[in-house]
């Protein structure tokens, strides 16, 4: 923000705004001779709402609005991705394992079943590999980006 040089009563460094979280913004005086003002009332800081009329020195008048941001989606296509593939290699472990309790003889058995159904089971990587995409999408956006 630039403060044209025929004002005399606003600092060179009077006052900055910075954001915060959830799309607010503060209001903080930087020691200015003058004083900031938000709505009349002298500030040293302030969390500002869209509307308020920020007063630098005497005169120097600006109202506070931040542009209106697009709501993201509930669930993205990578949330669903990554529910899809955790859920299905879920199931697919369970059957593995529930379907060699019954031929198992012994506990080396067991864990040798439950490997060659579960972890050698190609339908269970290729839900793996959906859950993956999923959580990268869901992580860095549909175009690879936050």
């Amino acid at each position: 923000m630039q403060v044209p040089s025929e004002v005399t009563d606003v600092s060179r460094r009077h006052a900055e705004v910075s954001p915060l979280r959830d799309n607010a913004y503060e209001l903080l005086d930087l020691d200015s001779s003058n004083g900031t003002f938000v709505n009349g009332v002298r500030v040293t800081r302030h969390v500002l709402h869209p509307g308020d009329v920020i007063t630098l020195g005497s005169a120097t008048k600006l109202t506070f609005g931040v542009p209106a941001r697009k709501p993201k989606p509930t669930f993205t296509l990578g949330m669903v991705l990554a529910g899809v593939g955790i859920v299905g290699a879920f199931l697919l472990a369970i059957i593995g394992v529930l379907g060699t309790l019954q031929r198992a003889q012994s506990p080396a058995e067991w864990i040798a079943l439950i490997a060659s159904s579960v972890f050698l089971n190609p339908i269970v990587w290729i839900f793996v590999a959906v859950f993956c995409a999923g959580a990268f999408i869901a992580r860095k956006g549909p175009y690879g980006t936050d």
